[in-house]
């Protein structure tokens, strides 16, 4: 069991997913934090997105290339 203290103490322990695919962009063993209460979102982090072929972020629009 490991448990990490993120953001002024939120509990988050590590996990890696099978897979997550977002709009097609299908990516196997991810890295991940499953947090228990805090965030008002969920986040998309680099260990998805620096596996894809590229991706580009604007304020109006994330997109994403497998």
């Amino acid at each position: 069991d490991q448990r990490l203290d993120l953001l002024d103490a939120v509990a988050a322990a590590p996990v890696t997913l099978q897979t997550v695919s977002v709009a097609g962009a299908r990516v196997e063993q991810v890295e991940a934090l499953v947090v228990a209460e805090g965030l008002p979102h969920s986040l998309l982090g680099m260990s998805y997105l620096g596996r894809l072929s590229a991706f580009t972020a604007t304020p109006a629009a994330l997109t994403l290339r497998p």
